[in-house]
């Protein structure tokens, strides 16, 4: 069975997102795209507000991004 290799977890903490870029071409991304990003312990924090717009971008520019369930483990 093959795996899904994802290049950004994506993380709803409530009112804010937690952003885990996984490969190097999602840390190019993020580098470009959010270059005033907050980071914290390898995360970009995220304003819900913002999340669905940087979602989309991510998708739109050919990343594979998942958010995990909460519980799921």
């Amino acid at each position: 069975m093959a795996t899904q290799k994802f290049d950004v977890e994506l993380a709803d903490l409530g009112t804010i997102w937690s952003l885990v870029p996984l490969t190097s071409r999602a840390r190019r991304w993020v580098k470009k795209n959010l270059p005033e990003a907050v980071v914290f312990a390898g995360r970009v924090v995220i304003e819900s507000r913002y999340a669905p717009d940087i979602f989309q971008g991510m998708q739109k520019d050919g990343l594979y991004v998942v958010v995990p369930v909460a519980g799921a483990r």
